[in-house]
């Protein structure tokens, strides 16, 4: 018999277990509350930091796209065109801008040639006036035309505008200049090359506020007379004596344009100033070659001749079997226009890409140097100083390193059809039986010798009819 003490007891304990039990699983809710707690903060804590570095990634492609939204103006030459020729990139004289800074035989004249700063107190006065009024508020904004970072006091980077500035004045005015050794007669093309180099630059409207500031000199000291001083495009182009110079177009609104350097300024001299439309033409595929070589194109019955009417050098023209091409002259002013303006055009975002499609359309037509031996004899290249040798390899060089669109191009309807004549019928009937001498006798010889026979059996056959 169970003992009813005992089995309180009993009962007690398991009252005490049941209460045990009861406390430790409380525990355990307690517990996993506390961990399922601490497992939310962490959760938390690292949704935050995914948040912060989700904004802050925000925040630096914000960034980074508001730096793309200010276009670049002034960049370095790309490799593939600054290896075809280091001398047409880098200054062989004279340093403009930050890229080459202390380069050149003129680093330590810039000084002396300054016509803004000509007595002690104009100089404290202009070089305060630019430095303070002008540089300083607008120092960030002529950094940022250049692609690469300038890591320069402001003070030194103040005083290098002004002085390349007015420098390049000193330049354009050099025609009134009497010093003897500006005007030497080797100097002033290798100063010319080297304001045409993209790397040797100055923001424009650093140049204009110079040359503004100039007229307004040069005004209250000639107050007498009443003569409109030229413009700074009118000057440069003076100074400026290109091979082709009578292509080219002075804007004469080119204050309402936006230029971006003197290179610049030659660039959009030459392009229209309403770019050509751009059509896609859906059913035009380029071969590989797209259009031949001068010969080959000669043997096929196209003809070449100087556009002498044209208003710019791209501005070439096919109709009728006749290729219109503006003359031009090959020599190193031109080799530098070239090189930097494709560099332009090809580090810009967005742009026309005239002189990169004129130079692919020339290298097409230009592989050897019995190419430009007929162009030359066409009259539509000249060359004093380079063989045809050099001219073939330039162009050769130049149109292996170029990037364009041939379907969108400004020459893309003369691309197509040049193409379109020379895989005609008659292109190739030309180019068969008509491309030596030779052949033509052959062929005329063959066609006689067809026409007599055809001739002898009309006439025996009449004469076999007639006997009946």
């Amino acid at each position: 018999m169970e003992n009813p003490h005992q089995a309180i007891s009993i009962g007690g304990e398991k009252e005490e277990e049941k209460g045990a039990t009861r406390e430790s699983s409380s525990q355990a809710v307690e517990e996993k509350d506390k961990v399922d707690e601490a497992t939310l903060t962490i959760g938390n804590e690292e949704e935050e930091g995914t948040v912060m570095v989700t904004d802050l990634i925000k925040r630096i492609v914000n960034k980074q796209k508001q730096k793309r939204d200010k276009p670049f103006s002034i960049f370095r030459v790309p490799p593939s065109l600054a290896g075809i020729s280091i001398k047409a990139c880098q200054p062989e004289l004279l340093s403009i801008g930050p890229y080459h800074r202390g380069i050149g035989d003129f680093k330590e004249r810039k000084r002396y040639f300054l016509p803004l700063l000509d007595t002690q107190q104009r100089q404290f006065i202009m070089f305060g006036f630019l430095k303070f009024f002008m540089f300083k508020q607008n120092e960030k904004r002529t950094k940022e035309c250049y692609s690469e970072a300038i890591d320069m006091p402001s003070e030194d980077f103040n005083s290098m505008m002004l002085f390349d500035a007015s420098f390049i004045l000193e330049l354009l005015y050099l025609e009134s200049n009497d010093d003897p050794e500006l005007q030497m007669p080797w100097l002033k093309p290798i100063l010319m090359r080297d304001l045409l180099k993209l790397e040797n630059q100055l923001p424009f409207f650093v140049l204009r506020r110079v040359y503004n500031i100039s007229i307004s000199t040069r005004r209250h000291t000639n107050a007498s007379t009443n003569q409109q001083p030229d413009s700074l495009a009118s000057l440069f182009f003076r100074f400026l004596d290109l091979p082709f110079a009578e292509t080219i177009n002075v804007p004469q609104n080119y204050k309402d344009l936006q230029i971006d350097h003197l290179l610049d300024l030659v660039h959009k001299s030459f392009t229209p100033c309403s770019p050509s439309i751009r059509q896609d033409h859906g059913n035009y595929r380029p071969s590989a070659q797209s259009i031949q070589c001068v010969t080959l194109l000669r043997s096929s019955g196209i003809k070449f001749i100087p556009n002498r009417e044209a208003k710019s050098f791209l501005d070439i023209d096919f109709k009728r079997r006749v290729l219109k091409i503006p003359p031009i002259t090959i020599n190193e002013l031109t080799k530098t226009l070239f090189i930097n303006c494709i560099a332009l055009e090809q580090c810009r975002q967005h742009g026309s890409m005239y002189f990169t499609t004129y130079v692919a359309f020339m290298s097409f037509l230009i592989n050897s140097p019995r190419d430009v031996a007929f162009l030359c004899a066409d009259g539509i290249i000249s060359s004093s100083s380079e063989n045809d040798q050099y001219i073939a390899d330039l162009f050769n060089e130049l149109g292996k390193n170029i990037d364009f669109n041939i379907r969108t191009c400004y020459l893309s309807k003369q691309f197509r059809e040049v193409e379109a004549y020379y895989s005609s019928y008659w292109g190739t009937f030309i180019r068969t039986y008509f491309r030596s001498p030779w052949t033509f006798i052959s062929v005329l010889s063959a066609s006689v010798l067809l026409i007599f026979t055809a001739t002898q059996t009309i006439v025996t056959v009449m004469g076999y009819i007639r006997q009946f």
